[in-house]
Order: structure tokens, then C-alpha cells, then sequence
């Protein structure tokens, strides 16, 4: 009998790349692309879409931190205008 655990699990993408998961049973996070952005428009308050959406996006500014510095304050502008915290926020509410 195998008993032995791995960590990461693979996934296969409808388009036949392949992700590799942390085996944690916890959900996690796809980005399909490693750039993600949220057009403006498209934020709305408190929408399980738009919170998917900034996690991305935060997601894009760690893989690429070139970028951080230019996506930091729309990340924070969205994450107001949506009501959901992100962790650039939580920081602003801790100190508030």
C-alpha cells in the first residue's frame, strides 16, 4: 500500500496546459494568464466575481512585482469601491 502524500497536485486547463495545486484541501486560484487585470467598470459592491478579481490581480502584482508599484493604488481604489478587503487594506483598516 502507497501511502505517500504529495504536495502539490496537478491540474490539467481546458486549453491542455498544466497547473500545479498545493494539496491542502483548500480552494485555490487559477490566473490563466500571469498578467490579470479588472477594467474599472466592472467593479461592483460586494460581488464574489470582483473578490476573485482583486485576489488576481494581487496575485499578478507577486508574480510580477516590476508592476506593483503602478497596480497598487488602482488594487486599493477597487478594493474601496467594492467593500472588500484585501490584504493592501487590511493594513489601511488596522491602522484606522
Amino acid at each position: 500500500m502507497n501511502t505517500k502524500t504529495h504536495a502539490v497536485l496537478e491540474y490539467q486547463l481546458s486549453d491542455n496546459s498544466v497547473v500545479y495545486l498545493k494539496n491542502e484541501k483548500q480552494p485555490s486560484i487559477i490566473l490563466k494568464k500571469d498578467i490579470f487585470g479588472i477594467p474599472a467598470n466592472e467593479i461592483k459592491e460586494k460581488s464574489w466575481n470582483n473578490t476573485l478579481a482583486l485576489q488576481g490581480q494581487f496575485l499578478t502584482q507577486i508574480l510580477h512585482t516590476e508592476s506593483a508599484d503602478k497596480k497598487w493604488f488602482n488594487l486599493v481604489k477597487y478594493s474601496f469601491k467594492s467593500k472588500i478587503m484585501t490584504p493592501q487594506t487590511s493594513y489601511i483598516v488596522v491602522e484606522n
